[in-house]
């Protein structure tokens, strides 16, 4: 017999012993059933546990083969057929089995027995941030279980489980039915990139489970250094200097890393307050460090515009800033400006404005500065220098605020007057016109023409100082400003102050104090009028004599004529 004749004689054989004994099963009235256990992946589940249950007793069971599959024999009833494996979840099957009802059950598929359920898996946050999510883990298994945990996350990362007293886990024991929950702990780090994913990994019974968290993070504009302007004029040939502070965007100090990027055209160079050049240095969060960016244009600089990045670098981020050079032939460009182009003011009075002097142009400048008045009677000069004229070096972009000072005389009569303000450089002139409209006159005379006062020590000498308002316009608070000599020489005047209508007159009355211990001779005391704007100056010639008497001259000659009378009568006695 030829071994393929053997083969289909045994399988025959096989069939026909199977089929008497399903006959003989079924005789007995039992159902045969079979089918395979899987997981929800498809893959099979070996050593699964199938339990076929009538109410609460025991009825019969079976295992899973490595494959999964499995076969059972059960009476005609109604039974709950339990499939389990520890660690997936129990699934219950009510069926019905009757003669005609049998053969397989299919795939059967075992869910995991134990979930994570976050709060969220998308999250939104920014660079830095400190980030929590609740977690709540469940066990749906018919065992008590041990879950461990672990994490896989971009570099730089912090991540944590914590409980609900707020200590770092890594693993939570549930039993059946159970769940807890916990807290993951991600602290953003400050270089993190704008989509990164953190995995959770969680294991229990011989499986395993993943979450993927994605977060979102929104990337800060660090600022390590401030450039005061973006665009800068040169010509070749030129240097410029830019200041630039350097400060930490955080509590802490941090190490910044400086370097240039330039076009072959302009050499660039970083140094510090002792003009040394710096690549590295600590950034501080409340004290800026003061850096001078130096550019040197080369002269042979084509007409162009150039840019340079300043770059700064640390651990975690970078900040990159463009500073455009537009090269281009030197010149400077003056301009004036002022608060106000139209004063009113009335005669007598002294205005003060303040200008501001601006170098527009590219090359650093002495301007010529001149102020004119279309009249004598208005005298202009600037702060500066104390005259009508003043010399002012700018730097390109470099604006100084200047005062004028304006004095207008008492004799100048109302009107409209034109003060002319004008700036000469090297390449460039600006002009700038002032209005003055004078509406009144502020004209204080002194009528008192004698300021020779004569006393004696020990007394009280007085003098009257008459004023006149020869203007138009009130002089409101007239007061005195009085200098004594001396200490034993004092003055008081009465009234305090005064007030002059247009076409008045009125007067002080000053009383000068002279004690016991001045001596004989001339004082002067220093006498200040002041109405407002207006000084007047005069002085109060003090002339101090003896005690009343005879006077020196006379007691002389009285001596000389007794000591002449003495002489006779001593002579006539001898004689005799």
């Amino acid at each position: 017999m030829s071994g393929d004749s053997l083969k289909k004689l045994v399988a025959i054989i096989f069939a026909l012993t199977l089929f008497l004994s399903l006959r003989s099963v079924y005789s007995q009235g039992s159902v045969f059933f079979y089918g395979q256990v899987v997981d929800e992946n498809g893959s099979p589940i070996g050593s699964a546990q199938l339990t076929v249950y009538r109410g609460i007793y025991i009825v019969t069971s079976a295992t899973t083969k490595n494959d999964g599959s499995f076969s059972l024999f059960v009476q005609p009833g109604s039974y709950t057929l339990v499939i389990y494996k520890k660690g997936y979840s129990p699934l219950y099957y009510s069926f019905e089995v009757t003669p005609e009802k049998g053969g397989s059950l299919g795939l059967i598929v075992l869910k995991k027995g134990v979930s994570v359920v976050p709060e969220a898996t998308s999250i939104s946050a920014s660079q830095g941030d400190n980030v929590r999510i609740n977690l709540r883990i469940y066990n749906s298994c018919l065992d008590p279980l041990l879950v461990n945990f672990s994490f896989v996350a971009p570099r730089d990362w912090e991540i944590a489980l914590v409980d609900s007293k707020g200590l770092a886990v890594n693993n939570v024991y549930l039993n059946p039915g159970e769940n807890k929950t916990l807290t993951l702990v991600a602290n953003v780090p400050l270089n993190a990139t704008e989509l990164s994913l953190v995995s959770l990994y969680y294991y229990w019974a011989n499986l395993s489970s993943r979450i993927d968290f994605t977060f979102r993070i929104a990337q800060k504009n660090w600022k390590f250094f401030n450039v005061p302007t973006a665009v800068i004029k040169g010509f070749p040939g030129a240097q410029i200097v830019i200041p630039i502070n350097i400060t930490s965007p955080l509590s802490i100090d941090i190490p910044v890393t400086l370097y240039l990027i330039t076009p072959p055209n302009i050499i660039a160079t970083l140094v510090d307050e002792n003009g040394l050049a710096v690549q590295t240095v600590i950034a501080k969060p409340s004290m800026p460090r003061r850096l001078q960016l130096l550019l040197y244009v080369s002269p042979n600089a084509q007409l162009s515009t150039y840019t340079i990045k300043l770059v700064a670098k640390t651990s975690f981020a970078q900040q990159i800033e463009n500073i455009q050079v537009d090269v281009e032939s030197s010149y400077d460009l003056l301009k004036i400006n002022v608060n106000a182009a139209s004063l009113n003011a009335t005669s007598g009075s002294t205005l003060s404005l303040k200008f501001i002097l601006e170098n527009d142009g590219n090359m650093p400048t002495v301007a010529l500065v001149k102020a004119s008045a279309n009249s004598p009677l208005i005298r202009v000069y600037i702060s500066t220098s104390g005259e009508n004229l003043a010399s002012i070096y700018l730097m390109p972009g470099e604006k100084k605020t200047l005062s004028l000072v304006i004095e207008l005389d008492t004799l100048l009569p109302p009107g409209v007057y034109l003060l002319t303000l004008s700036a000469n450089g090297t390449t460039s002139t600006a002009t700038q016109g002032i209005t003055i409209v004078v509406s009144g006159t502020r004209r204080l005379e002194v009528l008192t023409t004698n300021f020779k006062v004569t006393g004696r020590p020990g007394s009280v000498a007085t003098f009257k100082l008459v004023l006149a308002n020869k203007g138009t316009v009130t002089l409101k608070d007239i007061v005195l400003q009085v200098d004594s000599p001396s200490k034993d020489i004092s003055v008081s005047f009465n009234p305090t102050r005064l007030s002059l209508p247009p076409n008045s007159t009125a007067s002080f009355d000053l009383s000068i104090y002279i004690s016991q211990n001045v001596t004989e001779g001339i004082y002067n005391i220093p006498l200040t009028i002041i109405a407002g704007e207006i000084k007047t100056n005069r002085i109060i010639v003090l002339e101090v004599t003896a005690e009343q008497g005879l006077s020196y001259p006379l007691m002389a000659v009285g001596i000389f004529v007794t000591s002449l009378a003495v002489v006779y009568y001593s002579n006539k006695r001898q004689r005799k």
